[in-house]
């Protein structure tokens, strides 16, 4: 039995429109049980029916069940989402498919994403994104030994907890995003069942996911519908997802999202070195993080011979990390005793430091792209630009661009056996040595004339 009731009116014709609150009561002598009747209720410009309110009831005032109860006046909130996906920067790009999904599932919701500080411009302004949460990667490797860097990851974790997220999605799958899941108290905590070092452990909700799966799509195959909606797997650690793009029937959205400041530094970064703009330029990404996925730079520097002679190339940009200098340089240095002369070098090979935002508008304007298995790649695809991708001991089929198989170029007769054991040997350069300079050569050319 209730003494009162609180009606949330939310005007089914927009959503998005304050509530009203109405606050009705029985008449003297009487209580109410359950929900009202049928009938209307009428206040100015709307007409309520109980098909249009939320209903909060109250039991008798003065019980303890009343002053626990008023803490429940509010209307149900939009739900606040957490994606966490803090690094590496390839895996974040090619993680905002999920984002686009989550916002497909929940249209109201506030979806904020986990990601390391330095990455954070791959999805600050992706539209799918309400925020991102910052964290200093290498200060929380002190942690414990440092006493800043102890309180800041105290600080962080108490920023986590207060956020009240209700819906947090690990798609990383280690026990660092792991702990960050938990640490951030929310009710629904997804992740992967079979994930790696242990942060299964740290989910409410896990699901076994094919490991032959493409990486975007044992991502998108955790989003499955809410529990309790039709086709959900229930909650627990023995369930098993599906494909690619679960719940959405589509296709990923992998589109990336380049800032207006960050384009408007690529265009003077054009006019500056007398560029004619979008597709007068090549981009070479001759780095990746590990020595065994690195084609070697003395190819990259016979490649880059015969991009100058094309007509269509005005300059070639290098694109690496300031710590990746020295390697880079090496290829100036190979390019020199091909007999490329000095003033051209300094003119039509340039070697921009750029932030990641940066280097995303001038992959953005780029002719083609020749990278290995690294970032750069998965930021060309997430902003449409063609690419001839060198893969060594990685299998393209489970971490390579998406859908763009057709540009990846792989030694011939590579195993099962080459794949699988290439993280125990991270800089056996032996296998991605056998991918010539002539079969990059015809590559190039092919994938030039396809998107000419």
């Amino acid at each position: 039995m209730v003494d009162r009731a609180i009606l949330w009116f939310l005007p089914p014709q927009n959503p998005h429109a304050s509530s009203l609150r109405y606050e009705a009561a029985p008449p003297a002598g009487e209580r109410w049980s359950g929900t009202p009747g049928a009938r209307e209720r009428r206040i100015p410009n709307f007409t309520l029916h109980p098909s249009h309110f939320t209903l909060h009831t109250f039991p008798p005032t003065g019980t303890i069940a009343s002053r626990m109860a008023r803490t429940q006046t509010q209307p149900s909130k939009a739900p606040r989402i957490l994606i966490v996906r803090p690094s590496a920067l390839g895996d974040v790009s090619r993680t905002v498919g999920c984002a686009v999904e989550l916002r497909r599932q929940f249209p109201q919701a506030e979806i904020h994403w986990l990601v390391a500080r330095a990455f954070a411009d791959v999805v600050r302004h992706h539209p799918a994104v309400d925020a991102v949460v910052l964290f200093d990667r290498a200060g929380l490797r002190k942690f414990g030994r440092s006493w800043r860097a102890t309180r800041d990851g105290l600080a962080f974790a108490r920023q986590l907890r207060r956020a009240g997220y209700d819906r947090v999605y690990d798609l990383q799958g280690l026990f660092r995003s792991g702990l960050f899941t938990r640490l951030t108290g929310a009710p629904y905590r997804c992740g992967f069942a079979n994930s790696r070092e242990g942060a299964a452990m740290f989910y409410t909700h896990k699901y076994h996911v094919d490991p032959n799966l493409h990486t975007v799509d044992r991502m998108m195959s955790l989003l499955t519908p809410p529990p309790g909606t039709p086709g959900s797997p229930a909650p627990g650690s023995g369930e098993t997802c599906g494909g690619a793009s679960a719940g959405s029937g589509g296709e990923p959205d992998l589109r990336l999202y380049v800032g207006e400041a960050d384009q408007a530094w690529g265009e003077a970064f054009c006019q500056t070195h007398q560029l004619a703009g979008a597709g007068g330029y090549m981009c070479l990404a001759p780095t990746a993080q590990w020595g065994c996925k690195c084609w070697p730079i003395e190819f990259f520097a016979r490649l880059a011979d015969r991009l100058l002679n094309l007509p269509e190339t005005e300059a070639i940009l290098m694109l690496a990390a300031a710590h990746e200098r020295p390697r880079v340089d090496r290829l100036f240095d190979e390019l020199a005793r091909l007999g490329r002369p000095a003033d051209e070098l300094r003119r039509r090979v340039l070697f921009p430091a750029t932030t990641v935002g940066q280097m995303m508008a001038l992959i953005r304007g780029c002719r083609l792209l020749v990278c290995n298995d690294s970032a750069a790649l998965h930021i060309a695809v997430g902003l449409d630009r063609p690419f001839v991708a060198i893969h060594g001991p990685t299998d393209p089929r489970k971490v390579g661009p998406y859908h763009h198989r057709q540009w990846v170029l792989q030694p011939p007769g590579v195993s099962e056996a080459d794949m699988s054991r290439y993280r125990k040997h991270k800089d056996d350069d032996r296998l991605i040595r056998q991918v010539s300079v002539d079969a990059a050569w015809a590559k190039v050319c092919e994938v030039l004339s396809e998107t000419r």
